[in-house]
Parts: C-alpha cells; sequence; structure tokens
C-alpha cells in the first residue's frame, strides 16, 4: 500500500498531534494555553486509542484509501465473487465464473452425486476434475453445444454396475462456500476406460461411443490427461487389493499401492480400474443462499 507525499505528511500531523498534546501547550497567552491543552488533550487520548484509524481517515481524504484496498488479494476475491453474481447464474457461463471465484477453497472441489441403483437412490462424494466442452445429439437431431462435469471412478464400484444396468440419470449437488451458492447439475454419465467408452444402459446404440458428447479418441485422450494430473495417493487407491465395499483383505491396501502413494512406483499409465466420468448437464438449478434467488437454466424462479 504506497501513500503520496501529502497523505503521508497529513497522517504525519495527525499522529504527531496525537502523541505530542505538550507542544501545543505552549501558547502565547495563559488563557490561550488553557484552551489548546485542554483540547489537545481530548484529541491524544482519542487518538493514542486508535492511531491507526487516523492514519485512515488521512488516507481516504486523500482518495487514496479506496484505491489501495483494490490491488489486495481479498478484494480481488471479492471481485470474482462479484462477476460470479453478475455472470447469468443458473447457467454455464455462472457456474463458471463461481468456479473462479471459489478455486482457492479447497472444499468447493467436492461435490454429492447421486445416481438410482435398483430402484433407489444413492448419494456418494467425488472430486471435480474439471468442465469439459463437447456435443451431443439427441434423437438423431443435429449436434449441439454441450458441457459436462468431469469425475473419476473406480470400475470395480457398485455405481459403474449400476449405470451399466440401471439408469445413466444422475445429479450433483454442490454448494460453493465463498459464494454462497448452491448448483444442481443434472444430466446422464458417460464412462470411458482403458478399451474407450463403456457400453452403459442408457445407450440404445451398438457403439457406446455415439452416447457420448464427443468422440472417442478425444475422450481417451483426456482420460489419459486426468491421470497424470493426479496426485501419488489418488493414483494409489486404483491399486488397492479387493473391490470398494468388501471386507478388507489381510493383505491391504496391497504392497505396489503402497509404492505408489510414496513415490517409489511411477504408475505412467492409468490401470483398467480407472475410469474417466463426465455428467452431461442437461439442467442447471442454481440457488444464492446469500440472496435467496434462483434460476434454472438461466431462467428466475420463485426460491
Amino acid at each position: 500500500m504506497r501513500l503520496s507525499f501529502a497523505s503521508k505528511l497529513q497522517a504525519s500531523r495527525v499522529l504527531l498531534f496525537a502523541a505530542s498534546p505538550g507542544s501545543l501547550c505552549a501558547a502565547s497567552t495563559r488563557a490561550q494555553r488553557s484552551v489548546a491543552c485542554s483540547e489537545a488533550h481530548t484529541t491524544a487520548r482519542a487518538c493514542r486509542g486508535g492511531r491507526r484509524r487516523a492514519l485512515t481517515i488521512a488516507m481516504s481524504s486523500s482518495g487514496e484509501g479506496n484505491q489501495s484496498q483494490g490491488s489486495g488479494g481479498e478484494s480481488r476475491g471479492s471481485s470474482d465473487a462479484e462477476r460470479a453474481v453478475k455472470a447469468q447464474p443458473g447457467t454455464v457461463r455462472g457456474l463458471q465464473a463461481a468456479i473462479k471465484a471459489n478455486r482457492r477453497e479447497r472444499t468447493a472441489t467436492y461435490v454429492q452425486i447421486a445416481t438410482v441403483e435398483k430402484g433407489y437412490p444413492r448419494v456418494r462424494t467425488v472430486v471435480y476434475r474439471g468442465l469439459f466442452e463437447g456435443s451431443h445429439s439427441a434423437s438423431g437431431s443435429e449436434p449441439a453445444p454441450q458441457h459436462a462435469f468431469l469425475f473419476c471412478t473406480d470400475a470395480r464400484s457398485t455405481k459403474v454396475a449400476a449405470l451399466e444396468q440401471d439408469s445413466t440419470r444422475a445429479e450433483i449437488a454442490w454448494y460453493l462456500p465463498v459464494t454462497r451458492e448452491q448448483y444442481r447439475l443434472s444430466g446422464h454419465i458417460t464412462l470411458v476406460g482403458a478399451s474407450g467408452v463403456l457400453k452403459l444402459a442408457a445407450c440404445e446404440s451398438s457403439s457406446p461411443a455415439s452416447c457420448a458428447g464427443a468422440d472417442e479418441a478425444r475422450l481417451s485422450r483426456e482420460r489419459a490427461e486426468l491421470w497424470q494430473r493426479l496426485s501419488p495417493g489418488a493414483k494409489a487407491q486404483f491399486f488397492w487389493a479387493g473391490r470398494p465395499g468388501e471386507p478388507l483383505s489381510s493383505g491391504w491396501p496391497g504392497e505396489y499401492s503402497v509404492k505408489v502413494r510414496d513415490g517409489k512406483a511411477d504408475a505412467p499409465s492409468a490401470p483398467p480400474e480407472f475410469l474417466l466420468g463426465l455428467l452431461w448437464i442437461e439442467r442447471i438449478d442454481w440457488l444464492s443462499l446469500k440472496r435467496n434467488e434462483r434460476a434454472i437454466d438461466g431462467r428466475p424462479v420463485n426460491p
């Protein structure tokens, strides 16, 4: 925070006045000294308890206080939050702005995703891995631009079996604490494994890739790139012994998993257990808990 010479001079005068009331007591006449001393001591007592406030007053009178605050990290965060509010809430653009405003909050990357397994809802937490832009065609229509929420999952998990047998319909509930917003993203899921796009329940085509929102080669590249971005600890989970939900075996998590976790094994390529998940966003339900406002696909509705 830099002040001009005039601001520094004014602030110095205020602080000097607060610190040295006795200098004003050297007035010429006794009457003048009495008045000056009384006023000086009164002001000094107030200023000694808040010299910083006196400096702030001097800064604001020169117009520099607000300017200096604009360069601070906290103010930059506020600006991001303000832009998120203005960036068409309830749309992909609004979601992107909200993600940017919350990017320094680690817990903002955890979201809840719900699927249907044998007629019952199942909810779990996954980690946000990015937004993917592709295209999707419904009922033979022309492909339209569409975004997908990226996550990763284990091919051995029960949710993968449910997506293969029951339904690919899913919904994400995502609370962003910095901007105090909730985003509910509804759509269908595509899974990509080592051999390409998986055949899931909702795909009636003989080619599973035709049910995805992008060509198979591009999705496979995205899967490989996501694997490279994972930490050693995250990679190690896909080498754990056994299936998720089973009783622990005596050798769990497995020798190789420990080596990957500790950085003693490279794991340059993703194992078959590692799946890229894409939830293709078909509906966005946005709610501001700060302003009690709501919008669905950009259209304001009663909260």
